[in-house]
Order: C-alpha cells, then sequence, then structure tokens
C-alpha cells in the first residue's frame, strides 16, 4: 500500500471511531437519565479503574498507557456530558448591585492605590481604612463593611499571594474587579538631589515593580504598609527620605515629585477584588474563580483541561501555589470565563468538585 491508500484507511477507521464515540456518548445520556431518576452520583466506585484495566489489557503492553489515555478522555467527556443531563434546577443569588450606603473597606489611607480601584465602583461609598489585607478580610466577615477591595495581581510583578491565601482560607467572595493603570512617583518632603536621599520607603509590591530605578540611582529601599502610608510617614519625618507613591498620595500629603513614571515598564496595572459575605453575582458577571487540589498522580492535570476543553471553557489564569505542608504539593488557583447563572458552568462546576481532593469556589464577576 502506499501513502494515499494508508491515509485513506485511516480516514475509514477514524469514521467508524467516531460512530463508536457517538453511540457511546447517547449511552451516556442513558446512563445520566438513569442515576438522575435513582439519585445516583455520576462517579460510582471502582468503575472508572475497572473500565482502564480491561482496555489496557486488551490493547497489549505496548499501547497499554496509550489507550488508558484515550480512554480516561472518553470517560472524562461522558462525565461533562452526564453532569449536564444531571443537573437541573440553578441556585437564585443576589444580583451585585452598588449603592452608596454600604461602607468599603480598603488596605491603607486616603491616596492609596486601593481607594481608586474602590472609587471606580462606588463613587460616594463611606471608606474605612485598615492596616493590613487581614484587617480588610476581619472587617467584611464580621459586617463592619459590605464590602473590601484589596489588591490581588499586577502586570509586572504578578499574583499578590497574600490576597489568594485569604480568599482560600476566609468565607468571603469575590463580587466584582477593578483595575487601575499605576503611575509611581518618587516623592519628598522637599526638593533634593535623588542620590542623596537615605532610603526609599513604599509597599512591597511598589518597590519591585521600580527595581531599575532604584538600582540606577543606589537608592537604599524601605518596605512599608502601604504606598498612601508611605507618603503620610515621609511627610512627618526629618530625615532625608523618600517614597513612591500615586499623584493622589504626593498631593494629599504635600509631597514634591522628584522623578514620576519609574517603573520598570510603562503599561504598569493592577487588578483590585472586590469581596462580600454574601455571594452577589453581577448581570455582566463573566468569570468563575476557583481553588483546587488534584490528586498527585499522574494525568490530573490534563484531566482536568480536558473537562473545561470539553465545555468550550478559556481559562483567563491558572496560578500554582505551594501547599505549605512539606509536602511539595500545590494548589492550583484557576479563573475561567462563564457565570454560575448558565446550566453548563454549574455542570462544570460539579464536575471538577468531583475530580478534585480539594475544592474551593471563590466568586464569580465581571473580570
Amino acid at each position: 500500500m502506499n501513502l494515499n491508500d494508508l491515509r485513506k484507511e485511516i480516514d475509514n477507521v477514524d469514521e467508524e471511531i467516531t460512530k463508536l464515540f457517538v453511540k457511546r456518548m447517547d449511552l451516556a445520556k442513558g446512563v445520566a437519565e438513569y442515576k438522575k431518576q435513582h439519585n445516583l452520583p455520576v462517579m460510582q466506585g471502582n468503575r472508572e479503574q475497572e473500565v482502564l484495566d480491561k482496555v489496557a489489557q486488551a490493547s497489549g503492553e505496548e499501547l497499554a498507557d496509550g489507550v488508558r489515555a484515550l480512554f480516561m478522555n472518553i470517560m472524562d467527556i461522558s462525565k461533562c456530558l452526564q453532569q449536564r443531563e444531571i443537573v437541573s434546577d440553578i441556585p437564585k443569588y443576589d444580583v451585585f448591585s452598588p449603592n452608596g450606603s454600604e461602607k468599603i473597606a480598603c488596605q491603607g489611607l486616603s491616596g492609596s492605590n486601593s481607594e481608586r480601584a474602590a472609587r471606580k465602583v462606588f463613587q460616594n461609598n463611606e471608606i474605612i481604612f485598615y492596616k493590613e489585607f487581614e484587617d480588610v478580610f476581619d472587617s467584611v466577615d464580621k459586617g463592619e463593611c459590605k464590602y473590601g477591595f484589596l489588591a490581588i495581581d499586577n502586570t509586572i510583578t504578578g499574583s499578590i499571594g497574600l490576597t489568594y491565601e485569604l480568599l482560600n482560607s476566609r468565607d468571603c467572595k469575590v463580587v466584582a474587579m477593578s483595575e487601575i493603570k499605576i503611575e509611581h512617583r518618587l516623592c519628598a518632603k522637599e526638593k533634593c538631589e535623588i542620590k542623596s536621599l537615605k532610603a526609599v520607603y513604599s509597599h512591597p509590591q511598589a518597590l519591585s515593580q521600580c527595581t531599575d530605578f532604584l538600582k540606577n540611582n543606589g537608592l537604599k529601599c524601605m518596605e512599608w504598609g502601604n504606598t498612601a502610608t508611605s507618603a503620610e510617614y515621609v511627610a512627618n519625618s526629618s530625615d532625608n527620605i523618600a517614597c513612591i507613591c500615586s499623584l493622589e498620595a504626593q498631593e494629599k500629603y504635600g509631597l514634591i515629585c522628584l522623578d514620576e513614571n519609574i517603573a520598570n515598564f510603562s503599561c504598569n496595572h493592577t487588578r483590585f477584588v472586590c469581596i462580600s459575605k454574601e455571594l452577589q453575582v453581577s448581570k455582566t458577571a463573566n468569570t468563575v474563580s476557583i481553588v483546587i487540589v488534584l490528586p498527585h498522580k499522574p494525568g490530573s492535570l490534563y484531566r482536568l483541561m480536558t473537562k473545561l476543553f470539553t465545555n468550550n471553557v478559556n481559562i483567563t489564569k491558572l496560578e500554582s501555589r505551594p501547599l505549605a505542608d512539606g509536602s511539595f504539593n500545590f494548589k492550583f488557583y484557576i479563573d475561567f470565563e462563564g457565570n454560575i447563572n448558565n446550566h453548563y458552568t454549574i455542570a462544570l462546576l460539579n464536575e471538577i468538585e468531583n475530580h478534585a481532593e480539594y475544592y474551593k469556589f471563590l466568586g464569580c464577576f465581571a473580570g
């Protein structure tokens, strides 16, 4: 047989495989209907492992791993389709609809970037400022403030790990997101030569976003709680020091700008999440956020990707962070396009939860 003949034979086999695949999925829908009627879970006992062992044995040693991968894909697709059949009622969620009566928690002081981000969503609300990120979560958890705003990632330095860890450990949900352009300025109490400064104070993220400028000028860096609190500290100090802060903080605390736009890259944006004790979903919500721990065995992440691909889902963020239990295992923070008012999204989340060793839903919001 020549190459064209071989390809024709392969095409014929592909047709047969496709017909059998469609037949198997139709049968899987029948199984789903039965499970729904009898209130049975999609996953049952060792059925999956039995199928994998059977097909691997039938295929021979050389193709055993390949046929296992093939049938894992087939069964993952089948389970996703079964979830769509089984999921019926979608819970009703409160609509995220900002008004001027609620108090908003922000970290830092007035003039901070978190205040700017909050004002994009809540123009006239009272903002209460707290020292630490944990304090913002506490205020929302205790009901002191209805909502809280915290930085979650930056286009230069990436994710703010503390925010993600708090979202995982605390009982708050993300209900909105706000993005602002960051302009870092070097500001001091009085005009002076930059290289004469004893130290530069700012939030660790701001310092890390301006490393080139700081290194080129031989400046000593001092981590401080927030860009706005750094501005306040410099304004009240008699030392020859400066801070990295925003225009708003500079003006609020009466500082002099020694240099502007000092970040390593001009395209510097930070996203902030709005958290709430209650799960709320805006009418324009298009992003779902979760955290999971996958089984520590080959193919776990690959199988998760299969479930997402089967549902035509676009991942907008995938980040791993260590479990911090001495195991070198990881949890995954995942954002993907979707809305929990959608039948398919709920079915997908159910299937992901079944697949994961640990699962937590973090929120649904307009990304």
